[in-house]
């Protein structure tokens, strides 16, 4: 609020590219990332403290390359006053967590104040180093707890090393997933989940219902309808092999566009 008042007052502000860095690094710090624009101005001196900032940015956006900044400056983070590690060590945590940084993940959770984040990190931690138990155990007390990204990492993380370990089939696992829907909906973190329910009902024989959530998922996510239509056309093509002769006429007939792109692509 201040920054934006000093920015009204003096129209001068906005042009400096510092005051714009502080501005958007207090947008990132209050979860307003579409604000945080002037975090990436090409004037600014690359150092630590802006590869922070812009990591905390691009994690606030649900971007996987905030997991690399985090990395590249947590010995920053970790030097922060405790009010603001606190606030951000859980952003920096599913970061970490979600790209497998195993090594900066050890550090952070070994440093940063305990959160229902840092169960979440914790489990990650484990399974990377094998313990599939704990890592379980972790998952289910992160996803016990109140915060919602961190309850729908955390039932993921869970499935699918649940299904990795042969504890769930890929029906099963389809299954859970398709109930944990509900655990965080927009942006990147749903996006993932549908297009990875998608994939496991494909990968259980029901085609067809991976299409149809697929074609849902595009009229939600349009900015992304390069990358559904593609994972679409594969479930589509393989429904159409395995409805019945009139659902699969009916079916060709609706979607003769998206068949022809398939065929250009292979």
């Amino acid at each position: 609020a201040v920054t934006r008042l000093a920015m009204q007052e003096d129209p001068r502000a906005g042009a400096d590219p510092i005051f714009a860095a502080l501005a958007g690094a207090a947008a990132a710090l209050a979860d307003r990332p579409e604000e945080a624009n002037g975090l990436a101005d090409p004037r600014l001196a690359l150092s630590d403290e802006l590869v922070l900032w812009r990591a905390v940015a691009a994690a606030s956006r649900g971007q996987p390359a905030a997991a690399g900044g985090f990395a590249t400056s947590l010995p920053i983070l970790l030097a922060d006053p405790q009010p603001l590690l606190a606030r951000l060590a859980p952003l920096a945590a599913l970061s970490l967590a979600e790209a497998g940084e195993a090594a900066p993940l050890q550090a952070l959770i070994a440093s940063a104040p305990d959160t229902p984040a840092l169960d979440l990190a914790r489990g990650r931690l484990a399974e990377v180093e094998g313990r599939t138990q704990a890592a379980l155990a972790e998952y289910d007390a992160a996803a016990a707890g109140r915060d919602r990204l961190v309850r729908a990492r955390a039932i993921r993380y869970a499935i699918e090393l649940r299904l990795a370990t042969g504890e769930l089939t890929v029906g099963q696992a389809a299954a859970a997933l398709d109930a944990a829907l509900f655990a965080w909906r927009g942006e990147a973190e749903e996006l993932a989940n549908r297009i990875r329910l998608a994939e496991l009902r494909h990968q259980a024989g029901a085609s067809r219902a991976a299409f149809d959530l697929l074609r849902v998922t595009e009229g939600m996510f349009p900015t992304e309808a390069g990358r559904i239509r593609s994972a679409a056309g594969q479930a589509l093509v393989a429904a159409l092999q395995t409805e019945s002769p009139l659902s699969a006429v009916a079916l060709h007939d609706a979607n003769r566009a998206l068949l022809a792109s398939e065929a250009r692509q292979d």
